[in-house]
């Protein structure tokens, strides 16, 4: 009981260990070439890629070349249907062609780049050459079109029985290079049709050059050279380097070193740089404001001394108005000590007053300014006036050196400058700046207004008002006991204020801006006040004396 469980678990293990195993463990054989063949361009052998390997079926394919039975030469390609051999010592005819596939697993481009990282059992051989290709056994008669099937012109699917679909002319991609032939001196190149993959190989294109970005170069020039043939270097040229530049600097004790770059080919050049050694390398002296010196090609300062001076020398003269100068030269080196001469003493000559349009003031010849002011203008002074069509001037005249300002009266349009009304005793008007009078008119008078009431002894008075500007125009009132108004001219006499009535129908009195008669009747008021105090003044004496 013991044995059988122990033969139990070991199938089950057996199992397990197969059901992990890679599927491409049991394809072995199910990837089986189709075609083998040459295919007329050289020793070229081609083959199909196996109908039932889909698009995303990467082959490995194994390919010999037997001869009587003997191995001649074997090669392997990847990807690719087609191979060359180029030792045949036979027509190809005499040789037989064995092509057999495996399946790859690829990381990478299949078209370019690629990395191979698994690899399935190889499959069944597929016979061709001189054999008549062996094409396999036939299937039972039922169309089954596999495939892409292919000549050098056209490429079709075909059924066991030899019935072809969509047969159409190869639809080519770019020619690419793929072989020189030193022999030759031609490029091999090929191009694959785009719907079935048929590859159409040329051999006897003139070979072309093709130049990486890779330089080859010795110590003093540096070419190119063919990436397929290894021959034909372009031009070859000299480096063209950059600037020495110290990578170690030498010292009076070590050596240094140096370097360059071709900026083309960037091949480098080293050099070593000897223990460095003190020396003039250059005669000419160098200098500053106050030592001359010699250098060493290190930079070091040599023979450093203070400047050893000839006579001095003017180069231009002092004057009252300018500075001079004068120069003189270091006898080891070429430095050049200038100075400056002062200006010569100069005693100041003020001449008349100098102006422009704002300003004036006294100059010295040397340049110097005095009592620089802006003008002192007096008032204006009209040289002739404006008119309303022509225009006028005025002028003014600094004080102090006698500038003159002149200006242009633009012409005069009368305009009222100030609204308030003038008045005299009978019209009213307002004023130009000109003085013109505007806008005149008789006095526009109201109603009567009693100032003072009149009584049996003294005159009353009224006025009234004009209703535009504020001429006010008075007017006595007679006594109460004359009964009748008082007249400048005439007491008994009333034609005058008949003949004169107002705007407002009064016809007792007369106008106030009449003053004529003004006169008479002041002084017949006053003749009746001294008589009324007089009379007053002699009864209050008489009736004191009586008691």
């Amino acid at each position: 009981m013991l044995r059988k469980k122990s033969l139990l678990a070991l199938l089950l293990s057996l199992c397990m260990v197969v059901g992990i195993l890679p599927a491409t463990v049991f394809a072995a054989g199910q990837y089986v070439p189709e075609n083998p063949r040459w295919s007329g361009y050289g020793n070229q052998v081609m083959w199909d890629k196996p109908a039932n390997a889909s698009g995303s079926t990467y082959l490995e394919y194994e390919v010999q070349l037997v001869l009587n039975g003997s191995l001649v030469e074997e090669k392997s390609v990847e990807i690719k249907t087609y191979v060359f051999f180029y030792d045949l010592t036979q027509p190809q005819e005499a040789y037989t062609l064995k092509v057999r596939a495996r399946t790859i697993d690829i990381v990478g481009d299949p078209d370019g780049q690629y990395t191979v990282t698994g690899w399935g059992e190889w499959g069944d051989w597929a016979i061709g050459g001189n054999t008549g290709g062996g094409e396999g056994p036939t299937p039972p008669h039922e169309h089954s079109f596999g495939g892409w099937k292919n000549d050098g012109t056209n490429h079709w699917k075909e059924c066991s029985c030899g019935e072809r679909s969509e047969e159409s002319p190869h639809d080519f991609g770019e020619w690419e290079l793929i072989h020189y032939n030193p022999t030759t001196g031609k490029d091999m190149c090929e191009r694959f049709c785009r719907t079935c993959g048929y590859q159409d190989v040329d051999e006897y294109r003139e070979h072309q050059h093709y130049y990486g970005n890779d330089w080859s170069s010795n110590s003093t020039k540096h070419w190119k050279v063919c990436f397929y043939c290894k021959q034909a270097p372009t031009s070859v040229a000299e480096h063209s380097f950059s600037d020495w530049s110290v990578t170690k600097p030498a010292t009076t004790t070590e050596e240094g070193s140096r370097e360059r770059t071709c900026s083309v080919c960037e091949y480098t050049q080293k050099e070593t740089i000897p223990v460095h050694t003190h020396d003039v390398h250059d005669k000419a002296w160098k200098y500053d404001d106050t030592n001359h010196w010699q250098e060493c090609s290190c930079g070091e300062k040599l023979n450093v001394a203070n400047h050893i001076y000839g006579d001095w020398r003017e180069t231009k003269p002092a004057t009252e108005t300018e500075a001079g100068s004068r120069e003189r030269d270091c006898t080891v080196c070429d430095y050049v000590q200038t100075e400056t001469i002062p200006m010569l003493e100069h005693e100041h000559s003020y001449g008349d007053w100098q102006k422009d349009e704002t300003q004036h003031w006294k100059e010295c010849r040397c340049g110097e300014k005095t009592e620089v002011g802006n003008h002192t203008f007096d008032d204006w002074t009209i040289t002739k006036e404006p008119t309303t069509t022509e225009t006028g001037s005025r002028e003014r005249t600094c004080s102090i050196c006698k500038y003159t300002q002149e200006e242009t009266i633009p012409v005069h349009e009368h305009s009222i400058h100030d609204e308030a009304w003038k008045y005299n005793d009978t019209e009213h008007w307002q004023e130009c700046s000109c003085g013109e009078r505007l806008n005149v008119a008789n006095h526009i008078y109201g109603d009567w207004k009693v100032t003072k009431e009149a009584t049996e002894t003294e005159e009353g008075s009224r006025e009234r008002g004009c209703a535009v500007c504020e001429y006010v125009q008075t007017e006595a009132i007679p006594a109460a006991g004359t009964g009748e108004p008082t007249d400048s001219t005439d007491p008994t006499d009333s034609s005058d204020s008949q003949g004169q009535q107002d705007p407002s129908g009064d016809t007792g009195s007369p106008q106030t801006g009449d003053s004529s008669d003004m006169a008479l009747w002041i002084s017949l008021m006053m003749a009746s006040c001294g008589g009324v105090l007089g009379m007053l003044f002699y009864r209050r004496k008489k009736a004191a004396a009586g008691k």
